[in-house]
Order: C-alpha cells, then sequence, then structure tokens
C-alpha cells in the first residue's frame, strides 16, 4: 500500500481524520471502515501512526484555543452585560456572576502557579551554577 512522505497510508491517514472527528474509537472505526481492534493495535504498536495523530490532535487544539481566544472579548462583554441588564432575570444574573467569579478565580490560580514555577525554575538554575 501507498505511503506518503510521513510513513502513513491512506487508510491510517483517513483513521487520523476520524479519530479527530468522532467521539469514540468504534465511530472513527465505521467512519474509516476500519476494525476497532486494527486502531487499537495502530495506537500502540504503530509509533508513526500515533506520532501524525498527537501532532494532529495538537494542531486542533492550537486552533481552538485561538478561537477560544479570539472570543474572549465577547464572553466577557455579555457576561458584563447579563449581570448588569434590568431585563436580565435575577437567575439569569447569578449564573453570569458565577461563571465570572469561577474564571477570575482560575485566572488567580494559574497566575499564582505560574509565579511560583518561575521562582522554582530560577532557584533551580541558581543551583545548578
Amino acid at each position: 500500500m501507498a505511503q506518503n512522505k510521513a510513513g502513513l497510508t491512506p487508510t491510517k491517514r483517513r483513521v487520523i481524520e476520524a479519530l479527530l472527528t468522532t467521539a469514540t474509537i468504534r465511530q472513527a472505526a465505521e467512519a474509516a471502515k476500519v476494525g476497532e481492534r486494527t486502531i487499537y493495535r495502530w495506537l500502540a504498536e504503530d509509533p508513526i501512526f500515533k506520532a501524525e495523530l498527537v501532532r494532529r490532535e495538537d494542531q486542533t487544539l492550537d486552533t481552538a484555543t485561538r478561537l477560544l481566544i479570539a472570543g474572549t472579548g465577547k464572553a466577557i462583554q455579555t457576561l458584563y452585560e447579563l449581570m448588569n441588564s434590568n431585563r436580565t432575570t435575577d437567575g439569569i444574573k447569578l449564573s453570569a456572576a458565577r461563571v465570572w467569579m469561577e474564571q477570575v478565580l482560575k485566572l488567580r490560580e494559574l497566575r499564582d502557579i505560574e509565579a511560583r514555577l518561575a521562582a522554582l525554575e530560577a532557584r533551580a538554575s541558581d543551583e545548578q551554577d
């Protein structure tokens, strides 16, 4: 069977596409017209297949991240407007406020972890010198 320069056959490429667009390996197998056990075997035994799948998953996550970042301003504005609107019910205001606070706390936690990690890395670097 023909392989491309990445070392993958058209069938394996089709399976990777199916894995990226379906929720389960069973669904991917059906979509790609390949046995489920074949996919599990490739995942366990074919490092080129596995590496290409991981690379494509990373690309998909990068795209999703960019889209999320692009919509952040609008999302924040929407929450702000919901919390402050005279036409919004108290339940919706409460939900918007809860989401807002959860995100603020997560952001604070991530920033704290980043600062602590940077301090540990700096200390480890100083100890090696």
